[in-house]
């Protein structure tokens, strides 16, 4: 499921709370063309399936002016209650995602390392618009652990490897390698005693080419 990118875009169309008029007006409009634009094309897979071919024909025209400033309303209010929570659990925080279910109707997905039953009952409770997942890991101890993942393999010699993440939706750190690397980084990772007992998956990806722009 992709996770929009709403949130990162609030601050940009600010600016549409404030009457403007002549220049600054049709800037304003130009913008939030692009604002609904970046709604259509941030919708997440829940919506897709939920409106099927229909979600294929979607385009910014289909949304209304009115839409898009409820639907900053609700970023807004999600924005504070992701930093809210995240300053509640700092030591336990491990990521968040905003799912678009449809244009407007937007929950905040949050994991935290060890989140008990009990206690995840009482979040949902606090915080309506939130769901919550556990997680064996902080953001802290990801870090740390893709950091060791890719220096491990990067000082055995793997000139393949192209970088890594962890993909908290599935619960697995990911080392992204050039096709014809994959045997020897995995020999790599089962050679080390930590390493081998991480859920790693290996991404393989074509040769990269790089296109030469003249001076």
């Amino acid at each position: 499921m992709k996770a929009p990118s709403v949130l990162l875009v609030i601050a940009v169309f600010a600016n549409f709370l404030t009457p403007v008029s002549g220049a600054e007006n049709a800037a304003s409009n130009h913008r939030l063309r692009v604002y609904k634009e970046s709604l259509t094309s941030d919708l997440s897979e829940t919506f897709r399936q939920k409106h099927g071919e229909n979600a294929k024909t979607l385009t910014a025209d289909h949304i209304s002016d009115a839409a898009v400033m409820n639907h900053m309303q609700k970023a807004n209010a999600l924005n504070r209650l992701e930093n809210e929570i995240k300053t509640r659990f700092a030591d336990r925080f491990t990521s968040s995602y905003v799912e678009e279910r449809d244009v407007g109707d937007l929950v905040l997905h949050i994991s935290i390392k060890n989140l008990q039953d009990e206690e995840k009952t009482r979040l949902s409770h606090d915080y309506e618009s939130v769901i919550f997942h556990a997680s064996p890991y902080s953001r802290t101890e990801i870090r740390h652990l893709v950091s060791r993942i890719l220096n491990k393999i990067r000082d055995a010699g793997a000139l393949g490897l192209l970088g890594g993440g962890y993909a908290d939706q599935s619960g697995h750190f990911i080392v992204s390698v050039l096709d014809g690397w994959e045997t020897f980084v995995r020999h790599v990772i089962q050679g080390d005693s930590e390493l081998n007992r991480l859920p790693i998956k290996i991404k393989i990806s074509g040769l990269l080419v790089a296109n030469a722009a003249p001076d």
